[in-house]
């Protein structure tokens, strides 16, 4: 799915496998001058008194290139403050190529070093939409926020997340949907971990099926990864996390049009 893909950040826990990553630099000119093609988000030059220019010729001419609009977007949830991967996008292309968004709740992993390298630190949990607040931490629910919710607060609407990186600890199997539908998402770059059994009020409700702790995690697991061939996300990268002793995997997701899936 991708021949050029490469691990950002060096070797241990936190560096990722992306997707030819050096695309990222120019990928916010070439969006640019597809709107501008198409007379789609141009921003006149005070010089022409802000009147649209009457033809593509013109709007070329006159248009101005915003990086806030157009440029590389990455999110990255659930660092506790290790920068490896942020950092070596950075040094690899440029501080102006990439906005980079942090977000951990667990402390304050805010760096003098980050104003300059186009990193912004939030101290904010991750939830998915539909999770209830009696299931996050006691006392800690207002930190905690959504996918929908971070593009909201940061004026994301319009934005592509160029890369989503995310190791929330657990919490990729009630916000799966979430990220996966989301198709404004290109490339996800997830940490997954041993998945949960189901509650025992669940396994005992009214017709519930019998089933084995390893039977209720392994259907989990086959909805977690349905969710992401079912919204045209190929993995292109997996590999074992030996920090962990094995019990989390890392696997990288690019996101192909469906006419590449399904070309007839």
């Amino acid at each position: 799915a991708c021949p050029y893909s490469k691990r950002i950040g060096g070797l241990g826990d936190g560096p990722k496998w992306t997707c030819n990553l050096d695309r990222l630099k120019d990928i916010g000119q070439d969006r640019w001058k597809a709107d501008v093609a198409s007379g789609k988000h141009i921003s006149i030059n005070a010089d022409d008194g802000g009147e649209s220019p009457s033809s593509t010729a013109a709007a070329v001419a006159t248009a101005e290139y915003d990086a806030s609009k157009y440029g590389c977007l990455v999110y990255s949830i659930g660092s506790e403050g290790n920068y490896l991967f942020e950092d070596a996008i950075q040094a690899q292309l440029g501080r102006e190529a990439c906005e980079i968004h942090v977000f951990d709740f667990s402390g304050d992993f805010e760096r003098k070093e980050n104003a300059e390298r186009n990193i912004h630190f939030h101290q904010w949990g991750y939830k998915g939409s539909k999770t209830q607040d009696a299931d996050l931490p006691a006392g800690k629910a207002h930190m905690f926020v959504d996918l929908f919710e971070i593009i909201k607060r940061l004026g994301h609407q319009d934005r592509v997340i160029d890369l989503f990186k995310i190791d929330c600890e657990g919490c990729e199997y009630v916000s799966n949907e979430d990220f996966t539908k989301y198709d404004k998402i290109r490339q996800i770059l997830i940490e997954i971990h041993v998945p949960p059994r189901l509650r025992d009020e669940d396994a005992k409700a009214p017709n519930a099926q019998v089933e084995s702790p390893l039977q209720r995690q392994t259907k989990v697991l086959v909805n977690f990864f349905d969710s992401f061939a079912q919204n045209n996300l190929i993995m292109f990268s997996k590999e074992p996390n030996p920090w962990s002793g094995g019990s989390c995997l890392e696997y990288s997701f690019i996101r192909l049009k469906p006419s590449f899936l399904n070309p007839n």
